[in-house]
């Protein structure tokens, strides 16, 4: 049997095995391309929960890898840390000047201290703008967590350079244009005398972490919070025809901004010291979920040692799912006992793939997904559902469990597509109606007894409903 719907296609690739997993994080730079609208690289629904897995839970920091128009680059490494920076230092700034000059002073972490953050200054009057960016981040899925910075003064840069847009997978991006010098062309490839996308500034789709900014040698630390790390993009040698690239955290903003120049790394710093807010392009400040910080709570006995379910109280859609795809596993089948009120009405289903067991619940209505992997706010199609992997090598990544019951068993409990970001931002809206969707939230089940088997429950009632049915997890008789 193969429905050929999302559920099934994301199993050919997920979880994903460590050796097939990309290099170290590279320049994100490179995914600038020809000049349009902004767009994302979509996974489905259940693709992207999986893939989110995989970077929790594995051993080593996995990555998640942003592909526009196709094209394969090196990942961003997600791992969440924190560091206390200490923000002595000297900076001066000339009566109408856009530049600031910072003292070389590092601090005990190995930045250079770089004063009053040039975004502190008053932001920017919009009409300062090009209409093509105003554009570009109304319609980014990052706007809410992700302002736009502008150069104070474009012409300080450039007499000649040229704005346009550029897609960034998602979120939003500005590129300047040179008649000539070196630049990217539109295969992506350096080249040394074309000019296009000499300099520019994107704020990228994905969250960015003190962890991004320490690939790079030379560093910078503002006394507001903000960071930034830089270098030859793509960790290149000189004469490579790399841009200067520099992955920038600003305070209070949740993307991973991107700031790059062809014109060498003196010019990076005066573009970065250049850069400003605008006025009516600012999200409200967000605060990302440090999972290091999640409080563990331990409600006892773990649910699947309690009495077992009788096979004849399963749906059959789990034995057929069983045969078919993990006859041969040593990780034990495990059902729901109940599916709670949420649960009405619903009917099992397989979703057919290779080396997994997943059942999901249909509902006559409510919120749930399409075929596609989109949310749909009244389709009640997948509404929950669980999934059995085995996966060897399977162990904790350095996030704190939701839960821990007494037989050592972690379940990670979070918003399925957001993980780290900031998910009161995330807004998802169903393709067919236009209505609000909402996210579905998913456990992650590491049990102790069964190291590798990775048990997986999900729910688009929230994230109450997913431990609920964490709760109602059996093993089955026989």
């Amino acid at each position: 049997m193969n429905t050929d719907d999302a559920f099934d296609r994301v199993r050919k690739s997920n979880p994903v095995d460590p050796k097939d997993l990309p290099g170290a994080p590279l320049g994100t730079a490179s995914r600038i391309m020809a000049g349009r609208s902004p767009r994302r690289f979509r996974l489905s629904g259940p693709a992207l929960g999986l893939a989110s897995m995989a970077i929790v839970l594995t051993a080593v920091a996995l990555a998640t890898t942003i592909l526009p128009s196709g094209t394969d680059e090196p990942a961003v490494n997600q791992v969440s840390t924190t560091t206390t920076l200490d923000p002595s230092a000297t900076t001066t700034t000339e009566p109408g000047s856009t530049t600031t000059t910072t003292a070389a002073v590092l601090n005990g972490n190995g930045a250079t201290a770089g004063g009053v953050a040039p975004w502190s200054a008053e932001p920017l009057p919009q009409a300062a703008i090009p209409q093509h960016l105003i554009e570009d981040w109304a319609t980014a899925e990052n706007q809410m967590w992700c302002s736009v910075l502008y150069p104070a003064d474009p012409l300080e840069l450039s007499a000649g350079g040229v704005s346009r847009s550029a897609d960034f997978s998602g979120g939003w991006a500005v590129a300047w244009d040179l008649p000539d010098g070196p630049g990217r062309s539109r295969d992506s490839g350096y080249c040394p005398d074309c000019g296009r996308g000499a300099y520019g500034v994107a704020g990228a789709d994905i969250t960015g972490t003190i962890n991004d900014l320490n690939i790079w040698v030379d560093r910078i630390a503002w006394d507001d919070g903000s960071r930034a790390g830089y270098g030859l993009e793509g960790l290149e040698q000189p004469g490579s025809g790399a841009p200067a690239l520099s992955y920038l955290l600003v305070e209070g903003q949740g993307c991973l901004y991107n700031v790059w120049s062809f014109l060498g790394e003196e010019h990076l710093m005066t573009l970065l010291n250049s850069l400003r807010f605008v006025e009516g392009m600012q999200a409200e400040p967000v605060a990302l979920v440090d999972p290091a910080t999640i409080e563990t709570r331990e409600p006892g006995e773990a649910p699947w040692h309690r009495t077992g379910l009788a096979s004849s109280k399963v749906p059959s859609v789990f034995f057929e799912e069983w045969a078919e795809d993990l006859g041969t596993t040593v990780c034990p089948m495990m059902g729901l006992a109940d599916l709670g009120p949420e649960g009405e009405g619903a009917t099992a289903r397989r979703a057919n793939g290779d080396s997994a067991l997943i059942v999901a619940w249909d509902l006559p209505d409510g919120p749930g997904r399409y075929g596609s992997g989109d949310y749909c706010a009244d389709c009640g199609r997948g509404a929950f559902g669980t999934s059995l992997w085995q996966h060897e090598g399977f162990y904790q990544q350095e996030w704190n469990p939701t839960l821990r019951f007494d037989d050592g068993s972690n379940v990670w409990v979070f918003p399925e597509l957001s993980m780290d970001l900031p998910a009161d931002r995330i807004v998802h809206l169903d393709p067919e109606t236009g209505a609000l969707a909402p996210e579905a939230y998913l456990a992650l089940i590491e049990v102790a007894e069964h190291p590798g088997c990775l048990y997986r429950v999900w729910s688009s009632y929230g994230p109450d409903h997913v431990e609920y049915l964490v709760s109602q997890l059996r093993y089955i008789e026989n």
